[in-house]
Order: C-alpha cells, then sequence, then structure tokens
C-alpha cells in the first residue's frame, strides 16, 4: 500500500521536463518495452517507476511499438527531425516504403515498380505466384496470381489493366522497375522489351552485381496480401482452382485500392485511389471512353471511381502490336498542341493590333495637345502662317522632314535668344543623332526626335531628359543643347553642313531656308556598292545552330497594310555574322535569290540558304527603302 501510494505521488509530481524526456526516451527507442526504458532513464539521471512510465506514454498514444513507429515516422516526414541508425533500421522495418524514397516518384504513371513473389502452396493449386506492379506515387497496386513466372503474365498485367487504366486518365506510363523476382528465360526477356518498346515503356532492369532485394513497396504490398487476403482464402473451401482464387483476389483488390487508408510515408492516411485523384494532371478534355479489359473494370469499384474508369466490356486481352503502329492517344496530344499553336497566334496578332490601336490615339492626343498651345480663332490667323505645311505632311523622320518649317513661319518667329553657334557641335562619341524638333511657346512641351546608335532606336525625348550619356538641357529650332555629367554644353544639329564646316562665332542664328517638301519615296531597289566576301567556314561554324541565331537576333512578323510581309530582326549585334552579311538591326528580309519569304516560320529556310554558300542575293528594306544585297560564300 505505502509502495502504491509513493508511485502515485512520484506520477502526481511528475514536472513537464520529466515528463518530455520520457516522451523523447520513448521515440529515441522505440522497440524498447517500459521496464528497459526505465533503465535507460535512470542512466539519464530521471527516477520514474514503471507505472508512471506506463501512464505517460499511454496519455501521449505511445504505449505500443507501433503508435511509436507511427509518431517518429510523422515527425520524420512532416518535421525533418534526423533518425539515428537504429531509429532509421527499426522504421525502415517497420514501413519498408521508406528503403525506397530515392524511387519517389513525384506523379502518377512516372515508374512503376514490378516483382513476381512466391504466394502461398495451396493444397487444391498447388504452388501460386503473386505478379504484383505498384505505383511509388500514390501506392496503387494492379496485380494477379499465376502458376508459372513468365513474361507472358508480365504482359497481361502491364497490357490488361495498368497500361488501359492510366490511358482513361490522359496519362501513359514512362518507364517500369524490375524486381528480383523477374526472371525470365532468353526468349521471354526478348518479348518483354520488345512489348515495352512497342508500348514506348523505358525498362529499368535491377542493378547488375547488387545483392538481389525485394522492393520495399512490392515487400509493404505482399504483407498486406498475406495478413488481409491470404489468410482468409486458406481457410476457405470454396477455392478449387487458380479461376476462383483470382476472383475473390480482384474483389479484394479494388476493396484495398479504394477503402484501405496507408499511414505513414508515402500515403500519409490516405487511400491509393485518393492519392491517385490528388496527384494526377489536371483533367483533359472529355473523350469517348475506349473499350477496358474487365479485370481492370473490376480492380476498382465503380462507386468509388470517377466516371471515367467505369467503362464497358473488354476487347480481347491479346493483340500483335507493330513497331510504329498508330496507338491511341496520339490525337488527342495533336489536338492539343495544334490547340496551343492556333492561340498562340491568336494573342500575338491581337497584341500587335492593340499596340499599333493604342500608339495612334496617342499620337492623336499629343497633336491635340500641341496644336491648342496657342488657342486662336480661325479668323484671326496670318495668312503668312496659314501657308506653313501641317506637321502630317513631315513623315518620313530617315529624309529629316518631319518637323521641318518654312521660311517665313522662322522669320515670323524671329530669332533665337541664345548663341547656339558658340557651342560645340557634338561629336559621334556621343552615339546621337538628331532627325528633328518642335519648338512650342511652352518649353515644356518642346520635343526632339534623337537616334541613338547603340540600340539602334528612335525616340521622341523633352528637356531634362537623359539621352545616352548626357541630359537634355534646351530644345530648338533643329538644335538640342545637351549636358554631360562632367558639365560640358554639346550640341546636336540637323544640319549636316555645320559638323563639317562649323560658323565662326555670332550672337545669334541666322534665317533658315525653306525646307523642301518631302519628296515621293522610290519605288526602286538600290543595289549594295558591293559584294560581301565571307569565308564559308566562318558560316556554317556560325550557322551551325540556327534555332539559337534566331532567338539571338530576335525574328518578329513583318506586316505591310495587314498582310504578312517579311520578318523583322530587331538586334543584331556588331560581333554577330549576319553583320558581316550586310545586315543591320532593323532590316526587314522580303526575299532571297528572287524568292519572297512571307514572315518568320520561313527565316530557317532563309538561313540554311546562307549556310550552303556561293552566291546569295538577299532583297533588304532598311529605313523604309529596298534594297539588294550581293554575298559571296566560299
Amino acid at each position: 500500500m505505502a509502495r502504491a501510494q509513493k508511485a502515485s505521488r512520484k506520477v502526481f509530481a511528475l514536472s513537464p521536463e520529466s515528463r518530455e524526456k520520457i516522451l523523447a526516451a520513448a521515440l529515441e527507442h522505440p522497440d524498447l518495452g517500459v521496464r528497459r526504458l526505465v533503465h535507460v532513464l535512470k542512466g539519464e539521471g530521471i527516477e520514474a517507476s514503471e507505472s508512471t512510465v506506463r501512464s505517460t506514454l499511454l496519455k501521449d498514444e505511445l504505449h505500443t511499438r507501433e503508435l511509436r513507429l507511427r509518431r517518429l515516422e510523422d515527425r520524420h516526414l512532416r518535421e525533418g527531425i534526423e533518425l539515428t541508425d537504429g531509429q532509421k533500421q527499426a522504421l525502415e522495418e517497420f514501413n519498408p516504403c521508406l528503403r525506397e524514397r530515392r524511387l519517389e516518384s513525384s506523379r502518377p504513371g512516372g515508374l512503376l515498380v514490378l516483382d513476381v513473389v512466391d504466394l502461398w502452396d495451396f493444397p487444391q493449386i498447388g504452388p501460386t505466384l503473386l505478379h504484383a506492379a505498384i505505383d511509388p506515387s500514390c501506392c496503387l497496386a494492379f496485380a494477379l496470381i499465376r502458376k508459372a513466372a513468365d513474361s507472358a503474365a508480365a504482359e497481361s498485367l502491364l497490357n490488361d489493366q495498368i497500361i488501359p487504366f492510366y490511358r482513361q486518365h490522359g496519362i501513359m506510363p514512362q518507364a517500369v522497375l524490375n524486381g528480383p523476382g523477374m526472371v525470365f528465360d532468353a526468349d521471354g526477356e526478348a518479348e518483354f522489351e520488345k512489348f515495352l518498346e512497342t508500348q514506348r515503356i523505358a525498362h529499368w532492369p535491377p542493378p547488375e552485381g547488387a545483392a538481389p532485394q525485394k522492393n520495399g513497396f512490392i515487400e509493404s504490398f505482399e504483407r498486406r496480401v498475406r495478413t488481409q487476403f491470404l489468410v482468409p482464402a486458406s481457410r476457405s473451401d470454396d477455392i478449387q482452382g487458380v479461376g476462383e482464387l483470382q476472383q475473390d483476389f480482384t474483389a479484394w483488390l479494388a476493396r484495398y485500392n479504394a477503402e484501405t487508408q496507408l499511414p505513414g510515408f508515402p500515403n500519409l492516411g490516405r487511400t491509393p485511389l485518393a492519392a491517385f485523384q490528388t496527384l494526377k494532371p489536371p483533367e483533359v478534355p472529355e473523350e469517348k471512353p475506349e473499350p477496358k479489359p474487365a479485370a481492370v473494370e473490376a480492380l476498382l469499384p465503380a462507386a468509388a471511381l470517377p466516371p471515367a474508369v467505369v467503362l464497358p466490356a473488354a476487347p480481347p486481352l491479346h493483340r500483335d502490336i507493330k513497331r510504329g503502329e498508330w496507338t491511341p492517344g496520339r490525337e488527342k496530344w495533336i489536338f492539343r498542341a495544334v490547340n496551343t499553336a492556333l492561340l498562340c497566334l491568336v494573342v500575338y496578332f491581337g497584341w500587335m493590333i492593340a499596340a499599333k490601336l493604342l500608339d495612334a490615339e496617342r499620337l492623336e492626343s499629343d497633336s491635340g495637345r500641341m496644336a491648342s498651345v496657342q488657342p486662336q480663332a480661325v479668323a484671326d490667323i496670318d495668312p503668312q502662317l496659314a501657308a506653313v505645311r501641317p506637321l502630317d505632311d513631315y513623315h518620313v523622320v530617315w529624309d529629316r522632314n518631319l518637323f521641318g518649317v518654312s521660311k517665313t513661319a522662322l522669320n515670323a518667329s524671329g530669332p533665337e535668344k541664345m548663341a547656339v553657334a558658340k557651342i560645340a557641335v557634338a561629336g559621334k562619341d556621343f552615339g546621337l543623332k538628331l532627325l528633328g524638333t518642335v519648338v512650342a511657346s511652352n518649353p515644356k512641351l518642346n520635343s526632339a526626335v534623337i537616334d541613338i546608335n547603340a540600340t539602334r532606336e528612335q525616340g521622341i525625348f523633352r528637356e531634362r531628359e537623359r539621352v545616352g550619356k548626357a541630359v537634355i538641357s534646351r530644345i530648338l529650332r533643329n538644335n538640342v543643347i545637351i549636358e554631360t555629367d562632367g558639365g560640358q554644353r554639346r550640341r546636336l544639329t540637323v544640319d549636316d553642313e555645320i559638323t563639317k564646316k562649323p560658323q565662326a562665332a555670332q550672337a545669334s542664328l541666322p534665317s533658315y531656308p525653306e525646307s523642301p517638301a518631302p519628296a515621293p519615296q522610290s519605288p526602286e531597289i538600290r543595289e549594295s556598292a558591293g559584294t560581301f566576301q565571307v569565308p564559308r567556314d566562318v558560316i556554317q561554324s556560325s550557322l551551325s545552330n540556327i534555332p539559337a541565331l534566331m532567338e539571338e537576333v530576335n525574328i518578329s512578323p513583318h506586316l505591310s497594310d495587314g498582310s504578312p510581309d517579311g520578318f523583322l530582326m530587331r538586334s543584331v549585334g556588331s560581333r554577330n555574322v549576319l553583320a558581316r552579311l550586310g545586315l543591320r538591326s532593323g532590316d526587314v528580309i522580303k526575299g532571297i535569290d528572287d524568292e519572297e519569304l512571307a514572315g518568320p516560320e520561313e527565316a530557317e529556310m532563309f538561313f540554311r540558304r546562307i549556310a550552303e554558300g556561293g552566291d546569295v542575293t538577299i532583297l533588304v528594306e532598311r529605313r523604309g527603302r529596298l534594297q539588294r544585297l550581293r554575298l559571296n560564300i566560299k
């Protein structure tokens, strides 16, 4: 009585620290019983009786070895705790699937583990063998019972159960891994290999030289077959042949896949079918279900499966499959690819049209804002100012007439109040070229069109904006004053004569001559100054990877009046082989050797023709003008 009261006092006075140490010791040594665990705790300086340890484990549901191993496995998987060698060995014996973590498949159908194991020697039937296949991602099981281990049984398992099941869910098995029990004769091995090849399934044989070891997923499934199916079946008197045994086993396998909750790795309490439904790819467009063998229909109960799995009666179990034969399922992937390509084209052309519409609206709003800077009645407009051409007439940027003004407008506005000629003209090291300016009464609305040589792009800039290595200080008529980071002032001008013959310093600019009207663009094709000579070995080495070259130069469609008209190259660097052929960024390739090119889809043919070498003629549209480049590749 005194001892019982002393033990109860120990239980009542157990501190939280001691309780945590008891639980930690139970997980560290899951195979030990209560008595041996008390000795381990005593060695760590914790005095606790057997009843105290037992009640503590009972309250925390760790009073059995299975519960301790389940808790240890759950913490290892969810919290990532490190395991000792003893813990690892105990867990792998308890759950053999943990041994195969390296073979874990991220999605159903990625890998299937196949093996043949001895099942039972029935008095009425004799020795039987279990042909089993497990999907490691969800532990979904496919199996059949035979009296012999041959390639025909393995092919039947794949052809009648596995492939039709996955195909109904839009999946095709990718690879199979043989277990040590799948040992066939030479003819059987060759026949099984040929069958896998026709189905486009990779074959992973067991590693050579390694000790034969049963796969952990097969071992775990075999345990459940022996304890849950084989024990009742061995006591039944109704089984007189393999047919009756296979029929009972098929019903049990359906319940196993749909109802058996598998704790631990990898299902974590889910049934194989629930784990498969969670991990399988998204649903594909509904298709007419193809006939499926009755063995697969009976594998899973109709009530537990989606409608796609419940299939009609089975076709013949075997058929001759010829190599290269069209197999069901390819039409679905071709249909997907065509739909994806069409969707990409619709999105691309829609984006191009939207971009053009937005640019047109922006230009219209800018022109309206510029026209409203100095509102004036129509009757008050000076007849001399009315003679000035509207800005819409100046649409050829490369002719430098986009922002040209007449002599009358210059005289009426008066000279610039700045000695522009005293400022040195910016050299070529700045990499900037002025194409035109717009000057308004409000300096904030002044704009300049500048060509940046480094990027081969033209942009519209305003005062105090950065362009290249400088900042725009002032925008004047046909002149732009820029300042470098070092405080130096330079001038950009649209007059080429100023850069060639600098004028003397003066207080103001002279009057400007009237800018000529833009000449109509000539439809003639200009010939290149000479023939570009390029070694053939340089061309072939540079064009060895045409897709990479096409991605580097950034090829895009070119439209003329809404219709495809060649393709545009945006990024032709100075070190690119195309620069040696006379091509530049912004060039539109419209033809080669008097053959027109419709769009980017013919770009690969264009590069392959250049790679052939010889005399090549390229039709290029550069800044709105057509030019013919002649190449000599030897």
